[in-house]
């Protein structure tokens, strides 16, 4: 059986990210972060897997970033973040299933496998979003989890959100089952609910 993941802002080769989000990342070096973030993704993900990473990858050469991705079980997409030149290279691009800006995926749940579950994925948060109204999943990263102001059906999926692994599918059932869907802000609720 696939099972799904979906992640965010590993920032492999970042210096900075050490300093901005110590609370989250508490390591000595960049290597010691990268290395820790390697062992909780392939504890998690298998190698038949798929894994949605919801951008700002690495900040190492196309190279380096392609021996990483190499070393990451499971079969990888990429949405694009602002720090992913090194992620979109042709030295990388064959180590990815696809690499978009934004897309809309169903996935089948693991409550009800013949349920297919609607999320957008884009590295920014948004708003308002496909279907948001309806039930569909806004899963986000570029935040480090500074964005708590927010509700409806939405979910920052970045490392720092979630003990830099990758997000599981049963564990974002488990973090939607309180939320309220959001309003449509195009439409009155007269004209949504006649």
């Amino acid at each position: 059986m696939t099972n799904f993941f979906f992640t965010a802002d590993q920032h492999f080769g970042h210096a900075g990210i050490l300093r901005h989000q110590s609370e989250t990342r508490p390591f000595n070096s960049v290597e010691e972060m990268d290395e820790a973030m390697i062992e909780r993704w392939n504890r998690v993900v298998g190698k038949g897997d798929v894994v949605r990473v919801l951008g700002d990858f690495s900040f190492y050469s196309p190279e380096k970033t392609r021996e990483i991705l190499k070393r990451l079980n499971g079969q990888k997409s990429l949405i694009r973040g602002n720090h992913d030149a090194s992620s979109d290279r042709p030295a990388t691009r064959k180590c990815w299933s696809t690499i978009k800006d934004y897309d809309r995926v169903k996935v089948p749940r693991t409550d009800f496998p013949s349920v297919r579950q609607p999320i957008v994925l884009s590295h920014y948060a948004m708003r308002s979003w496909h279907g948001s109204f309806r039930g569909a999943w806004m899963l986000h990263g570029h935040s480090h989890g500074t964005l708590t102001d927010y509700g409806g059906l939405i979910c920052d999926v970045g490392v720092d959100c979630w003990d830099l692994a990758p997000v599981s599918m049963k564990q974002l059932e488990e973090f939607m089952t309180d939320r309220e869907m959001l309003p449509d802000h195009a439409y009155t609720t007269e004209e949504t609910n006649p």
